[in-house]
């Protein structure tokens, strides 16, 4: 439903749809669709979910993230930046072991990473930038091997880096910068480190 010129709510009724793999939502640079509603947690099919914006600020997704999102065993995507949801990143994210690509960046969300997000094993790209994140980065995202790209910029994350980051051989960009005050020297096998 890209490039259209929809509004209005998610149907409840998606949730039939049991060979739905693919659920496209999202609004491109000039904004055409205008979602909101509650994001669709049920059918165990989902592969990708795009809800985004990408930056012109028309989808109205918003409130909590629902902690059912790990019970779709076949996510590779979740695709939820330029939202406006709130509150903690839930925990139960770490059970989707399918997971590639984590972008929650430019909402409103609060509290900690969680620790249980250094089960996504799968993972490559994580970006939770231009939030309100605190505390500091677990030392369990070390756990996840495939990961190239980590952007936490412009949070409130405080503390020190995981020495243990400077392990994930296929980090190529690692970009906290205004978020903590700090350096970490053994981050030397990530092309692009900015703090």
């Amino acid at each position: 439903m890209q490039k259209n010129w929809f509004s209005g709510t998610i149907p409840a009724g998606i949730k039939e749809a049991s060979t739905l793999t693919t659920l496209l939502l999202n609004s491109q640079i000039n904004g055409y669709s205008s979602f909101g509603g509650l994001i669709p947690t049920e059918g165990s099919t989902l592969g990708t979910l795009l809800l985004n914006s990408q930056n012109n600020g028309s989808s109205s997704f918003g409130g909590l993230i629902p902690k059912e999102l790990g019970l779709l065993p076949n996510l590779t995507v979740l695709d939820i930046r330029d939202n406006n949801f709130i509150g903690n990143i839930p925990p139960e994210l770490g059970n989707i072991s399918t997971l590639k690509l984590l972008l929650i960046s430019s909402n409103k969300l609060t509290g900690p990473i969680p620790l249980e997000l250094g089960n996504l094993t799968s993972l490559t790209y994580f970006h939770l930038y231009q939030n309100e994140l605190t505390g500091h980065l677990p030392e369990e995202l070390s756990n996840l091997h495939n990961l190239v790209e980590i952007l936490a910029y412009s949070n409130n994350l405080t503390g020190t880096i995981p020495a243990s980051l400077g392990a994930l051989m296929a980090l190529t960009t690692f970009d906290v910068s205004i978020t903590t005050r700090c350096r970490e020297p053994s981050l030397c096998n990530c092309l692009t480190v900015l703090v």
